[in-house]
């Protein structure tokens, strides 16, 4: 039998088996190509990633760093505030100490002024008798 090609076509069998073959060994350099291309990328890939992570984590360790000076300023800052306030506390209760009882006493004098009045002319009463009593018996004071 002849090669020869089909009527309306200029390609015989075995110029196609040849273009198959061709085209499979193109294919199959290709897929070589881009698979080492995809292991080249994987390996920069993983060297950038490590080093992402090395800045990260420097990163993070400064960012960490002075998130504990804050931390350390801000303790200290709160406790000069909370001795601030402990001191305002202490002075305002010195305070108290010393005015409440007057308050309370000069209240006490204003809501109960009619008893406080008699409670004075009672103790002159009492002591209007003492003399009268001494100037009877005694022979008076100072004569």
């Amino acid at each position: 039998m002849i090669d020869q090609p089909p009527p309306g076509s200029a390609l015989t069998g075995t110029d196609m088996l040849s273009l198959i073959a061709r085209i499979d060994d193109m294919l199959g350099k290709m897929e070589g190509r881009i698979m080492d291309r995809l292991g080249d990328n994987a390996s920069a890939a993983a060297e950038r990633w490590k080093l992402h992570d090395i800045a990260s984590e420097r990163t993070i360790s400064g960012i960490r760093a002075e998130v504990a000076i804050l931390r350390a300023d801000l303790i200290e800052h709160l406790r000069i505030a909370n001795l601030h306030f402990d001191k305002e506390e202490h002075d305002q209760i010195i305070l108290d100490a010393r005015v409440k009882p007057v308050k309370t006493t000069v209240q006490w004098l204003v809501s109960n002024w009619p008893k406080v009045l008699a409670l004075l002319f009672g103790i002159l009463g009492f002591l209007a008798l003492l003399g009268d009593w001494a100037e009877r018996y005694l022979g008076g004071i100072g004569s």
